[in-house]
């Protein structure tokens, strides 16, 4: 082969790298947007995941806290009434000593 065919043969395998370069990195470049677009979607299902676990969490936690309350609350008037009758009942027992004879 003369020098001239060897130069046009090694300027058709760099123009054949060049396509297969060019096509390689189109498909990367295909893959990575697919993978990206991938990550994407599986980062808004983790969100979306994540937000509908703390909401029942909330509303669990809401319901508790709402029980606690009303426990207190009855605690509080179980309390607030014994207080009133043993009240009562002492002021009774003081007026009825005071009103009894005296030996």
């Amino acid at each position: 082969r003369s020098p001239k065919e060897l130069e046009e043969d090694k300027r058709r395998r760099i123009k054949e790298l060049e396509k297969e370069l060019t096509a390689t990195k189109q498909k990367h470049d295909r893959q990575i947007s697919s993978i990206k677009t991938e990550h994407l979607e599986e980062a808004k299902k983790r969100k979306s995941k994540y937000n509908e676990l703390v909401s029942k969490l909330v509303k669990s936690h809401r319901k508790e806290l709402n029980s606690l309350k009303k426990d207190k609350k009855n605690i509080q008037n179980v309390h607030k009434m014994f207080l009133k009758s043993y009240v009562e009942a002492s002021l009774d027992a003081l007026r009825n000593h005071s009103e009894s004879p005296s030996l």
